[in-house]
């Protein structure tokens, strides 16, 4: 019965002073949810508390021990050599309490009781401190008395307790999350980023964002790694960057008075003219990049190509959807994301910009969606273009019956270009149709292709000629 009195006492004490406290931080601050949580995350969560109790248990159970001494003389000296206060003395009698250990020793009341008799001492207390009290009886000093133990013993408790709710959870990455919004609270406000629609077309976004256009210029990006302004004519053409190498150029978007782009992990912003250049991400890659009104929303690859969302200064970092997220679009006001559900089925799902409301729109594997009136075109199964009707609930129309690497519409047309090889991304020559794919293919281009662009009335792409673009 004081056996399991002094048991239960331990894991009352672990639970309310350590395992309550360390699940609510994590449900706060992390927001897990712990009642959503599936059998099999339970058996797990439970097995390590159980641990936990099974550890605390082992070390704070109460016992008695004993150790040879010549006399009681010089005993008091000898235990506060080593980190022990005297809390109470009596005749042939000490009640000392470790120094060391903290916090632990003040949430287990850890204190040992030294009874002197017969040139022998019984030491009664928890079996943690009464192992390291015979030690120093004996002359020996204990590496558990030391600060750095104690640190790392308050360590290792923390990482088995937040272990099961951290199970599947990217901690280095949620930390540089966090640097990332401090970091971006204090960049200082820039002018000129008034903003209302698309920072650049869902069709071009879908093509490597390589173009992007406004009122006055035309921005593009040469050999891949160039990238040019030119005025509606392409005329006056000016490089606001110039590389002969290094990494590539992509993504572009128009917001207000600035142009923002991608190189590789690195989302820029700069002026037109290519001034006050600033990195305003650069923590992973990302790709499927829609600015629209004040928020970017992307596919980050670390996380498993999860979709995030950011302010136009790259703040309030944050995850809307996990999973690996094959396609994005946007189209009004909302995003349409092609993802396989948690039942393994491949659907497109629209999702409102706030991610509080999704429904499925398409039950099938999609990639560069393109949503146009009430009719579906993406890229599906087999890598073969398809069409389908708005809530129709029909089977799928196909439409190109070949491997297609990119396609756009124009003007009721359809450009697209089929695969050049089975590995590789790049497509071979360019061909129009009519948006149903039935009248014969007209070839446009024989160039080897990579990415399709819309910019006014003209169709761009880059040509890639004996492995340079």
């Amino acid at each position: 019965m004081k056996l399991f009195k002094d048991w239960s006492h331990i894991v009352l004490k672990s639970t309310v002073f350590l395992v309550i406290p360390i699940a609510l931080f994590m449900h706060f601050y992390y927001g897990i949810r712990f009642l959503e949580a599936d059998a099999l995350q339970w058996i797990v969560y439970l097995l390590y508390i159980l641990l936990i109790y099974r550890w605390t248990i082992d070390i704070y159970r109460k016992i008695q021990k004993k150790v040879e001494v010549q006399s009681f003389s010089g005993l008091e000296q000898l235990i506060t050599k080593y980190k022990w206060k005297v809390i109470e003395r009596r005749v042939h009698r000490l009640i000392v309490r470790p120094r060391f250990d903290f916090p632990f020793n003040k949430l287990f009341n850890g204190k040992v009781e030294v009874i002197y008799a017969n040139q022998q001492v019984t030491m009664i207390g928890q079996k943690y401190y009464v192992d390291i009290l015979k030690k120093n009886l004996q002359g020996k000093n204990s590496f558990a008395n030391g600060k750095i133990v104690t640190g790392l013993k308050i360590a290792f408790v923390l990482f088995i307790l937040a272990a099961p709710v951290l199970q599947g959870r990217n901690l280095v990455w949620e930390w540089k999350v966090y640097q990332h919004n401090a970091a971006a609270e204090s960049m200082s406000t820039v002018s000129g980023l008034d903003h209302n629609g698309l920072g650049n077309t869902v069709e071009n976004t879908n093509n490597y964002g390589y173009a992007v256009e406004n009122e006055d210029h035309v921005f593009y990006v040469e050999d891949s790694l160039n990238l040019v302004r030119t005025n509606q004519l392409f005329e006056q053409k000016t490089y606001l960057s110039e590389q002969t190498q290094g990494i590539g150029i992509d993504e572009l978007n128009i917001v207000g008075e600035w142009l923002y782009y991608t190189r590789g992990e690195e989302l820029i912003r700069s002026r037109f003219d290519g001034s006050e250049r600033e990195i305003i991400y650069n923590l992973s890659y990302s790709s499927d990049i829609h600015i629209y009104e004040n928020w970017i929303y992307f596919i980050n690859f670390n996380e498993d190509s999860a979709l995030y969302k950011m302010d136009l200064n790259g703040g309030q970092l944050q995850k809307m959807m996990d999973g690996e997220i094959q396609d994005l679009a946007l189209y009004g006001e909302f995003l349409y994301v092609s993802h396989q559900n948690e039942a393994g089925q491949s659907v497109v799902e629209r999702m409102t910009l706030d991610g509080q409301y999704t429904d499925a729109v398409l039950e099938a594997s999609a990639r560069a969606l393109v949503k146009r009136e009430d009719e579906y075109y993406y890229v599906g199964e087999n890598d073969r273009l398809y069409r389908n009707q708005l809530n129709s609930g029909t089977h799928p129309e196909l439409i190109i019956d070949e491997r297609v690497a990119y396609y756009t519409i124009h003007e009721n047309q359809l450009y697209y270009s089929p695969y050049q090889a089975e590995m590789g991304h790049e497509g071979k020559g360019i061909y129009q149709t009519d948006l149903s794919g039935t009248e014969p293919a007209r070839k446009l281009s024989d160039d080897t292709v990579e990415g399709l662009f819309k910019i006014k009335g003209a169709l761009l792409y880059n040509a890639v000629n004996e492995g340079d673009s």
